[in-house]
């Protein structure tokens, strides 16, 4: 367990190093005093989460947080046996918020089961968006922790899911040919 611990570490202290550029991207812009002190949200944790969207965003137009999204999807499909479109939203929310990963399968919502809106409800809920996450962070919590609860939540909110609410009816969105919309 020890390897698992250190890669989640050594990742954990990526996301605080990389989201630390924004303080100093908010002491340009504010000044140095404003960002420093103490209790000031809207300097130092609104400039956090700015930061990460804007990070998101730009990923997302280059179309690598697409890759990402669609790999980690698989690898859940694979493993949990869930449809394509209930693993493409639990792998997007761990970056991406509950209102912004449903997005990425507009076209298939109106397709879906019963069950499956539940998963991707229950799938939203149960994680945190990486903007929040990143507010987080900057409030001090550690982010290994988060990081590390963040990707077990994907596959515990499916199992959870199909659990509650198992599927009845037949499924129009189990086929491999989802594509995600380019930017």
């Amino acid at each position: 367990w020890e390897v698992g611990r250190s890669i989640f570490e050594c990742i954990g202290d990526k996301v605080a190093t990389f989201l630390n550029y924004s303080a100093d991207g908010a002491s340009f812009v504010y000044g140095d005093f404003i960002v420093r002190q103490e209790g000031v949200f809207a300097f130092a944790v609104l400039s956090v989460i700015y930061f990460f969207s804007f990070f998101i965003s730009i990923l997302y137009y280059l179309g690598a947080m697409q890759w990402v999204v669609l790999k980690l999807g698989w690898i859940l499909q694979a493993l949990l046996g869930t449809t394509v479109c209930e693993s493409v939203i639990a792998a997007a929310n761990i970056f991406l918020g509950m209102s912004e990963s449903p997005l990425l399968i507009r076209p298939y919502i109106k397709d879906l089961t019963h069950s499956e809106v539940h998963s991707i409800m229950t799938s939203g809920f149960a994680t945190v968006s990486g903007t929040v996450l990143a507010a987080y962070i900057s409030f001090g919590a550690e982010p290994a922790h988060l990081i590390t609860a963040s990707v077990m939540a994907a596959p515990a909110a499916l199992c959870f899911a199909k659990l509650i609410y198992p599927e009845t009816e037949q499924s129009k969105t189990r086929s491999d040919n989802i594509q995600m919309e380019e930017s």
